[in-house]
């Protein structure tokens, strides 16, 4: 445990005074944060080389889920049909997902976006390494880009691969 004493003049403290009894506190509440969390995080940058050379073969049959196969994206529902895969010696390997930007509205882009990052949540949960976004049809790219890449984006801090498949004008 840190203790900090400051002995203030009689009267009220100056404002360099409070200023530099802030600083310190928050430096040293930085420096502790650094210095306990550093030494036990677990997110070291480790080499994934050793783990993947002590795998071992599991005999489960890898499938493809379809978006239109899945009745929600609800944790409740995503374990129990998890449960039931494993049970049946199935493991979801990729999730496909199919996407129409055909409306040339910013709230239906969005809306759209919204669901394929509740699928990208849902193959996470289900172990899936990879989510594949079929687009159907683009009405502007410049719209439906950032939000693909922003998709993207969380897949890759999910550990999933993610990719798309359509029109040219769009990729991640």
């Amino acid at each position: 445990m840190i203790l900090i004493l400051f002995d203030f003049s009689p009267g009220e403290p100056t404002k360099r005074q409070f200023t530099h009894c802030i600083t310190t506190v928050h430096l040293l509440t930085y420096l502790y944060a650094e210095c306990v969390l550093g030494c036990m995080s677990a997110t070291t940058q480790a080499d994934v080389s050793t783990t993947i050379d002590g795998c071992r073969p599991v005999d489960v049959t890898p499938i493809v889920l379809d978006d239109e196969t899945l009745d929600s994206t609800v944790p409740s529902y995503l374990s129990e049909l998890k449960r039931t895969l494993s049970g049946e010696g199935l493991q979801p390997a990729q999730l496909r997902i199919s996407a129409r930007f055909d409306d040339d509205c910013s709230f239906t882009t969005q809306d759209e976006l919204d669901r394929i990052r509740e699928y990208v949540r849902a193959a996470s949960f289900l172990g899936a390494g990879t989510v594949t976004v079929r687009v159907e049809a683009v009405a502007d790219a410049s719209r439906v880009q950032p939000g693909l890449e922003a998709c993207a984006e969380r897949a890759r801090r999910e550990g999933l691969q993610f990719s798309v498949e359509g029109p040219t004008a769009l990729s991640v």
